[in-house]
């Protein structure tokens, strides 16, 4: 039996981006502390966005997690629509999250796409490693706290997901999992960000 695993993505448009994806990488060493196999792609690329998004899907394919999950800003949301739905042509069974400021804000622009299995509300962590252990099973899916749905036309939610309390619980971002030569080059337009809470680990 194929063994539970995850996939989490920068959108293509992030490829030239001077910063990490701090959030995909609190969240990848969790799960992976939970003995669950992870993969982080954040692409580094000057290619357009078609060719990247082409190698996300090969990487994809590749894998076959049964979970993918996105970082969502406002200006990601076509793409990563189009990605999804591309990725829901594939033949083998994901389920497909969007996290981040967006989707924890206004989670109804979200879940009406019907390639979008859910929205993760705030800190994605723990949401993340509990809907990958339980992923294929719709009814253990939706017991885990901190996601958002459609049912019907509507909008449907499990109990909220109460924010991580003491931080130092959290490994420390997985930055092997991505391309820290390219983040650490100098750039004159890079500045100062905040870490932990104030950026709330969310997808």
């Amino acid at each position: 039996m194929k063994e539970k695993s995850a996939m989490l993505i920068s959108a293509p448009n992030r490829a030239q981006t001077a910063r990490p994806p701090l959030g995909l990488m609190y969240i990848a060493s969790y799960v992976r502390s939970k003995n669950i196999p992870v993969d982080l792609i954040d692409i580094k690329s000057f290619e357009n966005e078609s060719v990247i998004m082409d190698q996300i899907i090969t990487k994809i394919k590749k894998k076959e997690p049964d979970v993918i999950g996105f970082t969502t800003l406002t200006t990601d949301i076509p793409e990563i629509f189009e990605l999804s739905k591309r990725i829901k042509q594939l033949d083998f069974p994901t389920r497909i999250v969007l996290g981040g400021v967006h989707p924890s804000l206004i989670p109804e622009d979200i879940i009406p796409n019907k390639d979008i299995d859910y929205a993760c509300v705030g800190e994605g962590e723990i949401t993340i490693a509990e809907l990958t252990k339980v992923a294929g099973d719709i009814e253990k899916e939706r017991k885990v706290p901190g996601l958002v749905w459609g049912h019907n036309g509507r909008i449907a939610k499990s109990t909220g997901r109460s924010y991580i309390e003491n931080l130092d619980t959290l490994p420390f971002p997985a930055f092997d999992m991505v391309d820290m030569k390219f983040y650490l080059k100098p750039n004159p337009y890079r500045g100062l960000y905040p870490l932990g809470s104030c950026q709330q680990q969310q997808l």
